[in-house]
Order: C-alpha cells, then sequence, then structure tokens
C-alpha cells in the first residue's frame, strides 16, 4: 500500500485548522480519521508531515548490477536475443552455470530437500 500524498495530508491538516472536525475532514477527502490524528500528531512533534521513506532494500539494486555487466554481455555477443541475455544475466549474477527453470520437472534444486507429501 502506497502512503498518501504530502500534498492531501496538508490539505486535510488545512481544513482542520480552519475548524473542520476531524471525522469530517476524513470523510471528505477520503482518509481514515486515525489517519488524520496521526499527521496532526506528526505536524505537531516535526513540523512537518513528510511520508516515511518504505522499509526494505534499495530498488535499483538489479539496475545498478545490469549497468555494470549489461553493456560488456552486449559487446561480447551482440547478436543475442533479449531472453539469452536475460539467461546470461541471471547466471553471471548467480555465479553458476545452469537456469533453475531448465530443470525437468519434479526435480530439486542442488542441495535442497524434497518435501515430504501429507497423509
Amino acid at each position: 500500500m502506497r502512503a498518501y500524498s504530502k500534498d492531501l495530508r496538508l490539505k486535510v491538516l488545512a481544513a482542520v485548522d480552519r475548524g473542520m472536525p476531524r471525522a469530517e475532514a476524513a470523510e471528505v477527502f477520503g482518509v481514515s480519521v486515525p489517519s488524520v490524528k496521526r499527521w496532526l500528531r506528526l505536524r505537531k512533534e516535526t513540523g512537518g508531515v513528510e511520508p516515511k521513506p518504505v522499509p526494505g532494500p534499495p530498488q535499483a539494486r538489479k539496475g545498478a548490477a545490469l549497468e555494470a555487466v549489461l553493456p560488456a554481455q552486449v559487446r561480447e555477443d551482440p547478436d543475442a536475443m533479449l531472453e539469452e541475455h536475460r539467461e546470461a544475466f541471471s547466471r553471471r549474477r548467480r555465479g553458476c552455470g545452469g537456469l533453475d527453470r531448465q530443470r525437468e520437472p519434479g526435480a530439486q534444486a542442488p542441495g535442497v530437500a524434497a518435501q515430504k507429501s501429507r497423509p
């Protein structure tokens, strides 16, 4: 779920500052009353209402890896199709020779135990 925009947060808080009840402002702008309360508290504590950054690893990790590898890969094999470049990139990134998708149906990955069937 994406965070509400800063612009929307400021509009809701401006309406509350003008005297509109929190519940009414929440209904008019399509947000929850707890969100309005949270934004009021955030503004009081920090002076701003910016959304928190999304937790987790940076989204550009794969992009940086592609920028580092792809130009040389295209120079090595300029006639390769997109799928072939994707497979080569995947092999380099994992440091192995084969693709998991190319195993026979039902075959296990190396070092992975098969699941027990339930009775």
